[in-house]
């Protein structure tokens, strides 16, 4: 990754302690086991024998289809890649009375290899794959196929065929599985997470059947969050850490753990995380507590674009087409980049709506250190000269990440990204609780980002306001709401808050809200002239509303350029209490 990155230096204790969590298992298990095994029933082929004879074997091929493989969106048939056959699970009928007891047994030793939850561990089926001599699948990563997916298991039945060797690789490690079975009563099988690359080897004779099945984490019917096991020593030293940092007042907002492993978005969960991901999950969710700290999981999105330089010198007389990365070209100067966290996961199991929040890759948010620096990207593109613009690379990266920041500084930090999306957590997270949502609701007009901040996207902010009014009304705070009519409406006004606008002066009550209508066509006026009068129509119109709401506005219209200035025409809009006040 190009562009220059400040790794959290200042937490280097926090990061040796999350180095040192064990890893609860490795990225694969495999092993054999001799028992009783399934009765297989293959639409068009009839009950499968074992070892399954060169014949049956034949017969299965006839009603078989291609394997396909997928690139990137894409689902391919190309056997220079992948040269095997596949019959779908609707098709394939599994049974037999000691079928559970020996697929039971299997996932136990999955769960301990894999560290996974014991006893949650779901197989459900998905493929009957068959190779033939010379068949093979080149290097690749399994697509997560299922909401909540974390593993692939491959369960080979008996055949007569040798080699096929299943290759599984995962950061610097590489395991070798011997997947032949010949024996009546013989079951190979692996698994490994779906983010591990690896690759079947060419089948040197014979063949090759393998049920393969995802592996579904089954949810707690505990509600008792996954931890690991043992770490009370680096819980306590890791909350200490982060009561030091949350009671500072110095460092970064947040901190950003990239995780080892790749999850997608609907597979994002604490139940999910893999390994050492889930060891650190553990570690992180007990501390975070401790130390009063809110811990989310996130996906984690980098955007690049920069220059283009030329590996070895020189120029090339050809280039890819526009959206195809090239082996030759690194990316240079780095012209735009994006950098954000989404995708938002709580450690209860919880779908958080917090929206996009800025990664800041230059203000010491991230760890471990160095954990970016040799990121391979998802996907890369060049994009050829054309006129006097040279050549782009583009480049988009997408990790997963744990974030963790001080509870108290939840809703700075969310209205400082976006103070829609800090009123839309705010309004989630109060309920029924009228003390909470008063503390919430004050601390949200406390840090509402000022009208001269003008990186601000104003649409965000007249959202924001609008959702805030509304949010005013159903709390019922006359104090609060007076508050932040004065404290912010007042300069920012704009018209878009009308309707809601009615409802919170319906809580504020005849006497406050006559005060500050006053103030707001004071001041705002000769600003927004139409929203204004607009607003005064339904004031008026309000039942009973007399003399209560009496602002003065209409004495001031002749002091107002930018109404009196106006074509006459166009100096009545609204009609109704506007055509009274001109006669």
């Amino acid at each position: 990754m190009p562009v220059e990155i400040e790794y959290a230096s200042d937490q280097k204790r926090l990061q040796e302690l999350l180095r040192s969590v064990d890893r609860p298992g490795g990225f694969c298990a495999h092993g054999r086991t001799y028992a009783a095994m399934p009765v297989v029933e293959v639409e068009g082929a009839g009950t499968l024998s074992f070892p399954v004879p060169p014949p049956q074997i034949r017969d299965l091929l006839q009603g078989a289809e291609r394997a396909p493989y997928g690139k990137g969106t894409e689902t391919l048939v190309d056997a220079s890649v992948r040269d095997c056959w596949q019959v779908d699970a609707g098709r394939i009928r599994l049974g037999g009375k000691g079928w559970p007891d020996t697929l039971s047994s299997i996932l136990d030793e999955v769960s301990a290899g894999l560290g996974c939850p014991s006893g949650r561990l779901e197989a459900r089926l998905y493929k009957l794959l068959i190779y033939q001599t010379g068949g093979f699948f080149a290097e690749h990563r399994d697509t997560e196929k299922c909401d909540g997916m974390v593993a692939t298991l491959s369960i080979t039945l008996p055949a007569p065929g040798a080699g096929g060797e299943l290759v599984v690789r995962h950061l610097e490690e590489e395991a070798r599985i011997d997947m032949n079975a010949t024996e009546p009563s013989e079951l190979a099988f692996a698994a490994f997470y779906a983010d591990c690359a690896h690759e079947t080897r060419p089948v040197s004779e014979g063949y090759r059947l393998s049920l393969v099945f995802n592996l579904v984490v089954r949810p707690d019917d505990t509600e008792t969050p996954r931890v690991a096991p043992d770490y009370s020593r680096q819980v306590k030293e890791v909350a200490r850490e982060l009561i030091e940092w949350r009671d500072s007042g110095f460092g970064p907002d947040k901190l950003v753990w990239v995780l080892e492993h790749n999850y997608s978005d609907a597979g994002l969960s604490f139940d999910a995380l893999k390994n050492a991901d889930a060891a650190v999950a553990g570690v992180l969710t007990s501390a975070a507590e401790e130390a009063e700290c809110a811990l989310h999981a996130a996906i984690l999105h980098v955007e690049e674009s920069g220059s283009v330089r030329y590996l070895g010198g020189g120029y090339f007389d050809e280039w890819g087409r526009d959206g195809d990365a090239t082996d030759d070209v690194e990316m240079g100067e780095v012209f735009d980049g994006r950098y954000w966290l989404d995708g938002w996961a709580a450690a209860d199991g919880t779908r958080s709506g917090l929206g996009e929040m800025s990664l800041r890759l230059r203000h010491g948010e991230t760890l471990p250190a160095g954990v970016l620096d040799d990121a391979v990207p998802d996907r890369e593109w060049l994009n050829e000269a054309s006129g006097n613009e040279g050549a782009t690379l583009e480049r988009a990266y997408r990790l997963a990440a744990l974030v963790i920041w001080p509870k108290q500084t939840t809703v700075d930090l969310l209205a400082g990204e976006a103070i829609d999306g800090a009123v839309a957590w705010v309004e989630g997270r109060i309920g029924d609780d009228n003390g909470l949502g008063h503390a919430l609701i004050s601390r949200l007009i406390d840090v509402w980002p000022t009208p001269a901040e003008p990186w601000r996207k104003p649409d965000r902010d007249s959202l924001g306001r609008c959702g805030m009014l509304s949010l005013l009304a159903r709390h019922g705070d006359a104090a609060l709401c007076l508050r932040f009519l004065r404290e912010v409406l007042v300069g920012r006004y704009d018209g878009g808050e009308n309707a809601m606008l009615m409802e919170t002066l319906a809580v504020t009550g005849p006497a406050r809200s006559r005060e500050f209508l006053v103030e707001l066509v004071n001041t705002r006026l000769c600003v927004r002239p139409d929203a204004l009068l607009e607003l005064m129509r339904r004031v008026e119109e309000l039942p009973g509303s007399g003399t209560r709401f009496e602002t003065g506005w209409r004495r001031r219209l002749p002091r107002c350029p930018r109404c009196s200035m106006r074509p006459r025409r166009a100096r009545i809009p609204l009609g109704g209490p506007l055509r009274r006040a001109k006669r």
